[in-house]
């Protein structure tokens, strides 16, 4: 698994796992993978390997796990974008600006 914005020296800020390509030859920018479900975009986030394995583990995205400072991933949003927090499970969590 890639990892985009090392953890603080103190190892406190949270990191989730999206699924997301490298791009370009110096694999300095990704692409965020979005779904589609009920006819509304979303990217789904994972808190932890454990919830992205249950889910993708089988999957053709199952290499594509990216770990990534929590607050680097909101602060790239827009606002418009719809987050599913462990789309997997029984209680996934939909997270938008709109919520």
């Amino acid at each position: 698994m890639t990892e985009v914005a090392q953890a603080d020296p103190t190892g406190t800020r949270p990191h989730v796992i999206i699924i997301a390509d490298e791009v370009g030859d110096d694999a300095t920018s990704i692409r965020i993978h979005n779904f589609e479900r009920n006819g509304k975009s979303f990217t789904p986030v994972f808190t932890s390997q454990a919830a992205f394995d249950a889910l993708a583990g089988q999957s053709p995205y199952a290499k594509q796990a990216l770990s990534i400072d929590l607050e680097m991933l909101l602060a790239m949003m827009n606002g418009d974008e719809e987050l599913v927090l462990n789309p997997g499970s029984d209680k996934p969590w939909r997270l938008a600006a709109d919520a």
